[in-house]
């Protein structure tokens, strides 16, 4: 893959030119365009899961909250007919 393609799949992503051509010409020496582009991607995916996690964290949480209070309450609701 030739720079500029890799560049151009870059801006694709939402990136600017000017931030793709940067990451591209700033690769790890040795290293293909497509290999550039690859690593790109897997960090982009990392930092995406990074900011889904408070999120995930918080829904799981209040999933919790609501699954303990129904407890307590369906306990409270057999002791009385106990």
């Amino acid at each position: 893959m030739t720079r500029k393609r890799a560049v151009k799949l870059l801006m694709a992503r939402g990136y600017s030119r000017n931030h793709a051509n940067g990451l591209m010409r700033l690769k790890v020496p040795g290293d293909s365009n497509f290999q550039a582009y690859k690593t790109y991607l897997r960090c982009e995916k990392i930092f995406d899961s990074v900011d889904r996690l408070p999120i995930c964290c918080y829904d799981y949480g209040i999933s919790a909250s609501v699954l303990a209070e129904t407890m307590l309450s369906m306990c409270k609701a057999w002791s009385k007919k106990a």
